[in-house]
């Protein structure tokens, strides 16, 4: 993922890992123990959860800014 990707939308990424208990994009713990793991992937992969993180992050800031200003808004009525 890059930054101009948008993030999948919280509540679908809550029941993706709710219904595969893992991140999308990694494998289970299963796999990776039967498997092994390349660790160059695994470091891309955390570096794209990041990413998303502060996209959701942001997203979140937003939303709390535009709450408190329609907060004060009603307080100031």
């Amino acid at each position: 993922m890059c930054l101009t990707e948008k993030p999948m939308d919280i509540k679908q990424l809550d029941m993706y890992i709710q219904k595969n208990k893992r991140l999308p994009g990694f494998e289970s713990a299963k796999f990776y123990e039967e498997h092994g793991m390349n660790l160059n992937d695994i470091i891309i992969k955390q570096q794209e959860k990041i990413e998303e993180i502060f996209l959701y992050l942001i997203e979140l800031k937003k939303e709390n800014e535009l709450l408190k200003t329609e907060l004060n808004q009603l307080k100031n009525k």
